[in-house]
């Protein structure tokens, strides 16, 4: 299944994005719904391509990124992302393309083509129906990624124990006397401490 979002629409119909928003706000937007759909998708965020019109692109971006397995896409500066989506969808059947978009033109385009429509909202609940199914699975990358913060957090935290020269050379096969664990005899002194004078 190939999902083509059309991306501001998405933003703009979820309330993050507003029409008079400013060339950053746009960057903040994108990236926030980027960084959602990889969340939620992992390593099947590859069938999501994300499209987004030209015209509100900063001049530097390039027309095609991959943000991880997540694929973006740019429609050219005298295409809109409603025709470039209608475009890439005729290089697929039908029942594997899945438009995502709230717009009326764009959704009537689709469903003359057979494709399913989604609306913004119906992605959304799709979205967080996906990353709950990756938590529970165990090993999955939400979870692997989060194994791999509190290590690095425990690792960071216990750095100094490295250059501790009183750690390392203690004998961990040495037998203990229970008088040892409970600090009531002198390692040094060689008796326990009542018989020493």
């Amino acid at each position: 299944m190939l999902y083509l979002v059309d991306g501001y629409n998405v933003l703009y119909s979820l309330g993050l994005l507003r029409k008079e928003s400013g060339p950053r706000a746009a960057a903040r937007a994108r990236q926030a719904l980027l960084q959602r759909i990889a969340a939620a998708l992992g390593a099947e965020a590859h069938k999501v391509l994300v499209l987004f019109d030209a015209a509100r692109a900063p001049a530097d971006l390039r027309r095609q990124e991959q943000f991880g397995p997540l694929r973006v896409r740019y429609s050219p500066r005298h295409q809109d992302a409603d025709s470039l989506i209608i475009e890439l969808a005729q290089g697929y059947l039908p029942s594997q393309v899945v438009i995502v978009s709230a717009d009326r033109a764009l959704r009537r385009a689709a469903r003359r083509r057979k494709c399913q429509c989604w609306t913004p909202d119906q992605f959304v609940a799709w979205l967080e129906q996906c990353r709950r199914q990756r938590l529970a699975v165990p090993g999955s990358d939400e979870k692997e990624r989060l194994a791999a913060q509190e290590t690095q957090t425990w690792l960071r935290e216990f750095a100094h124990l490295d250059k501790d020269p009183s750690l390392g050379q203690a004998d961990p096969f040495r037998e203990l006397d229970i008088g040892d664990l409970l600090g009531q005899a002198d390692p040094d002194a060689g008796e326990p401490p009542d018989k020493r004078r």
